[in-house]
């Protein structure tokens, strides 16, 4: 195998694996509830706790992947990510629960946007382009399993999900093994922060972060609510709940896979549209389902949206920005990510206060109608270099 295609599979597992820390756990969040004595709305905080480190670190972290080198970074993101998570498995109460949450979303800001850096350092053009639909195909497929096997892991003890994400200590050993020597460190100076700020303000750039923040607030309000929403007001179980968000997740997969050729024949604008009406109205018929098993058809119609959103804002940042500072600007793409991955649970956690978990549902999708409208202006918005 060639060091190009180490390097993607290695991408493939390190963001499968830093991705556990929330859709590994998705279907085990009922289980947690009872567990720990969470009221609905404290759920929303084992998910917050996790993201804060991803909004307020990732740039930082990002910029250390530039200045210091891809491979201490994912080594020392990986094993704290893994550790911390296995200890969750070992906490007493709801404090320390949610302070090993906090320091595993350490890990997980700093090997998720290097998951896609790495690509962009093994890859140009269109190979890099096939290369992150590939990404993006085994991301959707964690997706699929990951709920599934938390699932069936939460049905062997409710410990069982946590002490899983130990998974991501030998991906963290081989990506030092895998990645290219890191050469010597260097210091942030003027040329490094203006080429950074100066690929902030390539057009388009704006717009394809806040679709990406949109996307997230979708994708993080059914992680974290929708397992409670089908379990408590649809009858269905916690393995059922798991398998709507699998077959999701599997949907998104199946379009992931068309990517390639979508984003060379249509804008991005265009994209953007279309998939965000599909995951808004999603929403907003989740909330109104009449029975479980009908939510599996509502899902495959929001993992289409959310496939097609995957793709669109990482090929377009790893694609447009200079590589001197490709490891910041995917952290800030990143950052700018888990800033809506930290908003859904935090508005889900206000909304389900004062309403039900259907009406808040509705409420979110509202998000898609705006970002639509924005989507008209750019929708000639292209990828460079395709």
């Amino acid at each position: 195998m060639t060091q190009a295609r180490l390097v993607l599979v290695l991408s493939c597992l390190g963001g499968i694996a830093a991705t556990s820390g929330v859709q590994g756990l998705a279907s085990a969040m009922p289980a947690l509830q009872e567990q720990f004595a969470l009221s609905d709305s404290a759920v929303g905080w084992i998910t917050t706790v996790y993201l804060v480190p991803g909004v307020v670190l990732a740039l930082p972290l990002g910029v250390l992947g530039d200045l210091v080198g891809r491979r201490v970074v994912w080594l020392f993101g990986g094993i704290t990510f893994g550790v911390a998570g296995a200890l969750c498995a070992l906490a007493p109460n709801v404090p320390t629960l949610l302070a090993l949450r906090a320091v595993q979303g350490l890990g997980f800001a700093a090997v998720l946007p290097l998951s896609i850096t790495i690509l962009g350092d093994a890859f140009s053009g269109a190979r890099l382009l096939r290369a992150q639909g590939r990404r993006a195909v085994a991301m959707v497929a964690g997706d699929f399993a990951l709920p599934v096997a938390g699932a069936l892991l939460v049905g062997l003890a409710w410990q069982a999900p946590l002490l899983a994400q130990l998974v991501m200590v030998p991906v963290a050993l081989a990506g030092f093994v895998i990645l290219p020597t890191d050469a010597p460190p260097r210091r942030i100076d003027r040329n490094y922060r203006s080429t950074l700020a100066g690929a902030m303000r390539l057009r388009g750039m704006v717009f394809v972060l806040c679709v990406g923040v949109v996307r997230f607030v979708f994708k993080f309000t059914t992680l974290t609510y929708l397992p409670l929403l089908l379990v408590r007001e649809h009858g269905a179980s916690a393995r059922q709940a798991g398998l709507v968000l699998s077959i999701s997740a599997l949907a998104a997969a199946a379009i992931a896979t068309r990517m390639p050729a979508l984003v060379r024949r249509v804008s991005l604008g265009a994209l953007a549209m279309a998939a965000l009406s599909c995951s808004g109205t999603a929403l907003v018929l989740f909330a109104v389902v009449p029975q479980w098993w009908a939510a599996i058809v509502i899902g495959t119609l929001f993992g289409i949206g959310d496939g097609v959103v995957s793709v669109i804002q990482d090929s377009f940042v790893v694609q447009s920005v200079d590589p001197s500072v490709r490891a910041g600007a995917v952290a800030l793409s990143g950052s700018v990510k888990n800033a809506g991955k930290l908003a859904a649970p935090l508005l889900m956690t206000g909304l389900v206060a004062v309403m039900s978990i259907g009406t808040a549902f509705v409420l979110i999708a509202s998000l898609a109608a705006v970002v639509v409208i924005v989507a008209a202006a750019q929708r000639d918005l292209r990828l460079p270099d395709v």
